[in-house]
């Protein structure tokens, strides 16, 4: 009975100090932004400028358009990779990893890559005699990279739910004469219908927040409110407009995230009868290499981008870069240094938290960790200035509060990751060590750790990674004297040293990349 009761008591602990920590790192910063709201009566009524209007409307206009267009490109995607073996599948799987692990500022360059006048497009316009042109800073390039960027999404959430139908219905519906598309709606449709929800409003709060797409792609002429909040604070320090959108964009994000929430209890989670041995439909060739190439292309661009020089490829960029005249040289390794600890640090302390709160399983956890998407990396940084000051804290200093930043940006990642990672832990293994005489320590590093090293060690990969290439929060928060990699990218691309930041996109795009297969190969060798 004793031993119940410590393991009763030791569960509460875990239970309300990972809740405890993630209520102060997230929830207590806004918090102070909603108390000096509340103290500023008639604040909103500087949001009723007609710029500022027209930013809330696109901002409204682009992320529905984005999340629409990138359900329908997902969904063909989603049933191949859920019901049939196509010989793709682990491409397939590794795209939809994509809006979690690639970083706005590597996904924007690799665009440019792209799009630009000196791009991949205008390239292939040029071999077929039409003049080279540049195809950014429009409207329909931003909605291109989001669309771009999203639609991996709906062929994961959707997936994942389409795996779990069983395929007995499926068939019954097809026997009584409605054909494989008359069966999608009759039955897979109304199944899939919470999943495909979930998966819109997922879509749509990225493209909401977006910031370095917009920022890098749109140009001077487009702005979300993210941006605005990030050049009111920064740049025009009209700190009354920064906080009226503030609380406003966290209103509608706030509720995106309830409905999220109440959408992921019907969403299908335990497997039926799973089979993919569907017939691969004739048009799988003519969707599936486009949609590889058009998810990967950015990557790929990103990557090659620091290569690509005057007349074909070559390593003139790297040379000039590395050359004691660049102006980028002198703040790599600081920015290298800054960029490594505290994404390291976040990710540990990411692990940490998530790895309690994990062990309980309890809805509680994830409606906190669904409740963050709510808040925007800006909003974030915004409230931690604002404690910073009330600290006293330096402002070559206050980047210490990056830690606390990137934990809450990436604890829902971590957090669904370990969640599953228990749920599927043989538990009695615990009480059979405990019967041994274990202590926690000896449980822990006996026990616990040669069973779950790999999901522990892919989520603090996945983890770091998103760190490394925040650009939001980490520019709002920015100290004089402080760099991170992403941030040192868009310092040199802002003042058109295009040759640094193309070279230093690649160096990112390429840690990123290496740390994402690093940890899927993990993961596989684990499954195996």
């Amino acid at each position: 009975m004793d031993k119940q009761m410590a393991q009763h008591y030791d569960g509460k602990v875990k239970d309300w100090f990972s809740i405890f920590i993630v209520v102060i790192l997230a929830f207590f910063p806004f918090a102070l932004l909603v108390s000096f709201f509340l103290k500023s009566p008639g604040v909103f009524k500087v949001i009723k400028t007609p710029y500022v209007i027209s930013v809330v409307k696109f901002t409204f206009f682009q992320a529905i358009l984005s999340a629409v267009l990138s359900i329908f490109i997902g969904l063909p995607g989603a049933y191949l990779l859920s019901r049939t073996r196509i010989p793709l599948r682990s491409l397939f799987r590794s795209l939809s990893m994509v809006p979690f692990v690639v970083p706005g500022i590597v996904m924007a360059l690799g665009m440019v890559g792209i799009l630009g006048r000196k791009g991949i497009l205008s390239l292939i316009l040029s071999i077929f005699g039409f003049k080279p042109r540049s195809f950014l800073y429009s409207f329909w390039s931003i909605i291109l990279a989001h669309v771009i960027y999203n639609f991996p999404v709906t062929i994961r959430v959707v997936g994942d739910a389409w795996e779990r139908i069983d395929e007995d219905t499926v068939n019954s519906a097809m026997l009584e004469g409605y054909g494989r598309f008359g069966a999608f709606l009759r039955i897979d449709l109304p199944l899939l219908f919470p999943s495909i929800l979930f998966s819109f409003l997922l879509s749509f709060s990225y493209c909401f927040t977006s910031f370095s797409v917009v920022m890098i792609i749109g140009g001077v002429r487009f702005s979300t409110m993210e941006v605005l909040i990030y050049s009111n604070l920064r740049s025009f320090l009209n700190l009354d407009v920064a906080l009226s959108l503030t609380i406003f964009q966290s209103m509608i994000l706030g509720m995106v995230s309830l409905i999220t929430f109440k959408l992921g209890g019907f969403i299908l989670e335990e497997p039926t009868k799973v089979s993919r041995g569907e017939k691969i439909p004739r048009w799988t060739l003519f969707y599936s290499i486009p949609m590889i190439v058009f998810g990967f292309s950015p990557i790929i661009s990103s990557i090659l981008l620091g290569f690509v020089e005057h007349g074909g490829m070559g390593l003139s960029n790297f040379m000039a870069f590395f050359s004691h005249d660049s102006p980028a040289l002198e703040n790599l390794t600081k920015a290298l240094g800054f960029t490594l600890f505290y994404s390291t640090s976040a990710s540990l302390f990411t692990l940490f938290i998530s790895f309690m709160a994990g062990y309980s399983g309890k809805l509680i956890h994830r409606f906190l960790a669904n409740m963050l998407v709510g808040i925007s990396p800006v909003t974030l940084a915004y409230g931690y200035s604002i404690l910073g000051k009330m600290m006293n804290m330096d402002i070559n200093s206050m980047h210490i509060l990056l830690i606390p930043i990137y934990t809450v940006i990436t604890y829902p990642i971590a957090l669904t990751i370990m969640t599953s990672t228990w749920r599927y832990f043989p538990k009695q293994l615990l009480e059979m060590a405990e019967v041994d005489g274990a202590d926690k320590f000896q449980k822990f590093f006996h026990v616990i750790l040669p069973n779950m090293k790999e999901e522990m060690i892919s989520s603090f990969l996945l983890c770091s990674a998103v760190s490394m290439g925040e650009l939001a929060a980490t520019l709002t928060l920015q100290s004089p004297d402080f760099l991170t990699i992403s941030t040192l990218i868009y310092r040199m691309y802002s003042s058109r040293h295009f040759q640094e930041a193309k070279v230093l996109n690649t160096i990112l795009s390429a840690m990123i990349i290496a740390m994402f297969i690093l940890g899927e190969y993990i993961s596989k060798s684990d499954e195996e």
